[in-house]
């Protein structure tokens, strides 16, 4: 029982004071209390989202905006059935497109993506939305 104890008494230590750096600052950022500039600019992209109801994105590259995302709205990712559909007509299925300006889709997915949202609604050092409105 001893033993069990100083396990668990170890693990909750472990946790908040033997992390590596990263971590340690990622555990604090979740808590609301590091600062630090690409985490402030997730958190400001992901609020400029909460006012489309549907935000059509590329989860391996914006996964960062997404986990501060805290409005009422749906992502439809690579994971989601309607994704290939969505790419086709991307205006109808979603008001905002979310893309991480290193790592932009191909030129033949941005034409279409441009094309069909006409208004660039924000622009962060890293990350662009586009949307069909104001």
């Amino acid at each position: 029982m001893i033993f069990l104890m100083l396990i668990l008494f170890f693990d909750i230590f472990s946790f908040w004071t033997l992390r590596e750096d990263k971590e340690k600052d990622f555990f604090i950022a979740l808590q609301g209390e590091f600062r630090d500039s690409n985490i402030e600019e997730y958190r400001e992209v992901a609020n400029k989202l909460e006012g489309f109801s549907t935000i059509l994105t590329d989860e391996m590259t914006t996964y960062q905006v997404i986990f501060f995302y805290e409005g009422d709205g749906d992502f439809i990712t690579q994971d989601s059935a309607l994704y290939q559909t969505a790419m086709a007509n991307p205006a109808y299925f979603s008001d905002a497109y979310l893309y991480k300006k290193a790592e932009a889709p191909s030129s033949l997915t941005l034409e279409r993506v441009s094309e069909a949202y006409a208004v660039k609604y924000y622009e962060s050092k890293n990350f662009i939305i586009l949307s069909t409105e104001d």
